[in-house]
């Protein structure tokens, strides 16, 4: 199970990666990176966990990762101790797959 906390998520999708931050905290997320916030809702089933996932734009820059800057994602995945992998879809890109991988930051 994924504790309550700060986490380094590493994704990719189709052949691109990034790199964010998210916040864990009693079934809501919260994060970002340099040009997207991220915001949304998970729950956990003992080692399972699913996420539903909204993006939007909060600063000018480079492209986003999906080429669209407002997208919504389903995850779900499997933990093991402060760390988890999963795997998603874009309800906008209808093919596109979205892998993620969390690490708990030190608190």
């Amino acid at each position: 199970m994924l504790p309550d906390g700060r986490y380094s998520a590493y994704f990719q999708a189709n052949d691109q990666d990034g790199m964010g931050v998210i916040e864990l905290n009693a079934g809501r997320l919260t994060g970002g990176d340099t040009i997207i916030s991220y915001f949304g809702t998970y729950s956990q089933d003992g080692d399972r966990f699913t996420a539903s996932i909204r993006t939007e734009r909060h600063s000018s820059g480079h492209a986003a990762l999906f080429g669209h800057d407002n997208v919504d994602i389903s995850v779900t995945g499997t933990s093991k101790d402060s760390t988890g992998a999963g795997t998603g879809h874009v309800k906008q890109l209808p093919g596109a797959v979205f892998q993620v991988v969390l690490v708990r930051m030190p608190d």
